[in-house]
């Protein structure tokens, strides 16, 4: 199903169930951006400590160690040597 017939569904099925679309969406998107709001110290601490096991060397040292076991299992090692958010993000678009 294509998205424009995807977009066109939810309205029509929505007024065909009287189910009010616009009123259900804006209630969605409110507890999104309060879950949102939730994440954000989680997301952060995250990212400073990646950062700082990366500043220490852990994460080469991780991967040295792991390297053997995740070669054989058929995963790539620079899983665990990512540089930057930017490759983390080229890693999940592309499926991995």
């Amino acid at each position: 199903m294509g998205n424009p017939v995807f977009l066109l569904f939810i309205p029509v099925y929505g007024a065909f169930k009287k189910v009010k679309v616009y009123e259900s969406f804006v209630e969605g998107a409110k507890g999104g951006f309060q879950m949102a709001i939730r994440i954000i110290p989680y997301l952060v601490a995250i990212l400073v400590a990646v950062g700082m096991l990366r500043g220490a060397g852990a994460i080469d040292m991780l991967a040295r160690w792991l390297g053997p076991a995740l070669t054989r299992m058929g995963f790539p090692v620079e899983i665990l040597r990512w540089p930057s958010c930017a490759r983390c993000r080229e890693a999940a678009l592309s499926g991995l």
